[in-house]
């Protein structure tokens, strides 16, 4: 059995494979468009308790300017008892709109909540802080993990592209950790900067995503399969 080289790998191998599992029992929770449903539905309750409150506001002035009248009949004692309970009924569906309305605030603010808990887990937050799985670059660049010399190259391709260095003057090598395995640290160099990576290749049958974590800034630059599980989450 391989050995894993670094504990991080271990721990979110795990955290794929409990989302792996979750997805293949319960449905994918799109939380970008749970907030938008939200939104829409609180604006919408909102609408309609305002229109009632506007109603309810009609009848009470009906039954008002009716109880002031100097003279009273039987028609006028029905009339003011079907408008009382018609404002009995409104004051009833405001009073279940309110309810709803605040359910629907507080189920928004539960998943923005954990939309940003999300954001700072995986990329640090706004500010940096959390644990940043990933590298702000992990969303904006792709590797072919087609084999290791490839790799390489691309590793110094990014570099360049990254640090705006030329080429030319990225220097790699690597070492191979395991003999049956294709995964190495690769030390990159561009004048004086020496920038290491630990790529992993995904091997059939086997445990192993292909991913690249950053040993300076302790982040993947690429994970696919845990990106993937991440778009799956934000709907995207």
């Amino acid at each position: 059995m391989k050995k894993v080289l670094f504990l991080s790998l271990i721990a979110f191998s795990l955290i794929l494979s409990a989302c792996s599992s979750q997805s293949n029992s319960t449905p994918q929770v799109d939380y970008q468009a749970t907030v938008t449903s939200y939104s829409v539905d609180i604006a919408s309750l909102t609408w309609e308790k305002q229109k009632l409150e506007e109603e309810n506001a009609e009848l009470k002035a009906q039954i008002e300017q009716l109880k002031a009248q100097p003279t009273s009949n039987p028609e006028t004692e029905r009339t003011i008892a079907q408008l009382e309970a018609d404002k009995a009924a409104l004051e009833q569906q405001l009073a279940e709109l309110q309810a709803q309305s605040e359910e629907g605030d507080k189920l928004l603010t539960q998943v923005s909540n954990a939309m940003i808990t999300m954001r700072q887990i995986f990329y640090g937050g706004e500010e940096g802080e959390g644990l940043r799985i990933l590298c702000p670059e992990a969303e904006v660049y792709d590797f072919s993990y087609t084999n290791i010399d490839s790799m390489v190259e691309e590793l110094k391709n990014y570099i360049a592209e990254e640090y705006s260095v030329d080429k030319s003057k990225v220097t790699a090598e690597y070492d191979q950790i395991w003999e049956n395995y294709n995964d190495m640290i690769v030390k990159t160099r561009d004048g004086e900067y020496l920038r290491p990576y630990y790529v992993m290749f995904a091997v059939e049958g086997d445990d192993n995503f292909n991913a690249i974590y950053d040993l300076t800034f302790q982040c993947y630059l690429d994970f696919p399969k845990l990106e993937e599980k991440l778009l799956e989450v934000r709907g995207n």
